[in-house]
Formats: structure tokens, sequence, C-alpha cells
């Protein structure tokens, strides 16, 4: 019992990190490819080249979200990284943010 504790610990310790590092990927990423500044219409076209994310960008409203599904997942539990971007009224880019979304039952 002492065994399956321990491995089951280790499991959950050794899980951890790959959903950080992909948000850490993602934040290299989108400062390299849409800093601050870039155009609303910039941001939905680099989002439209990553084939892994699933993408929205509304007409009317100020912000665009990315979804990269399942990039780690122990136990019951799945974790994706969130990405959302939010523009100001001349529809450049003001911020953006990356986090970490954990689905189960």
């Amino acid at each position: 019992m002492k065994h399956l504790f321990i491995a089951i610990v280790l499991m959950l310790i050794s899980a951890c990190g790959s959903i950080d590092r992909k948000m850490v990927y993602w934040e290299s990423e989108l400062s390299k490819h849409t800093p601050i500044g870039t155009l609303k219409s910039d941001v939905a076209s680099y989002l439209d080249t990553q084939k892994k994310l699933e993408h929205g960008c509304h007409r009317k409203e100020l912000q665009c979200y990315a979804l990269d599904r399942d990039v780690e997942s122990y136990i019951f539990v799945t974790f994706s990284a969130v990405l959302v971007f939010i523009f100001d009224e001349e529809k450049k880019l003001k911020s953006y943010e990356i986090n970490k979304s954990g689905d189960g039952p």
C-alpha cells in the first residue's frame, strides 16, 4: 500500500509540468508573433496558421480566444492552455493572457 501511495504521488508530481511548459511556449510565441499593438486581423491570421488551436475572433467584440486542448492529463483531469486576446477600440492588441484550464469529472 505504501508503494502504491508513493507511485501515485510521483505520478502526480511528474505529470505537473507539461501544461506549464506549454504556457511558457505560448508566452514566447505570442510575444514574437503577436506583440502588443498587433492588429486584430493579424492576430486572427496568426491563429489560423496554428493547426492545433481551436480559436475564434468575434467581429464586433474586442476579444479573441484560442484553446490548445489536452496538453496534459493525469488521473481524471485533462489540462488545456487557454489564450485570451484583448483589443482596444482601434482593434490593436492591448493585452493577452495565457491560462490553464482543467477538465474532469
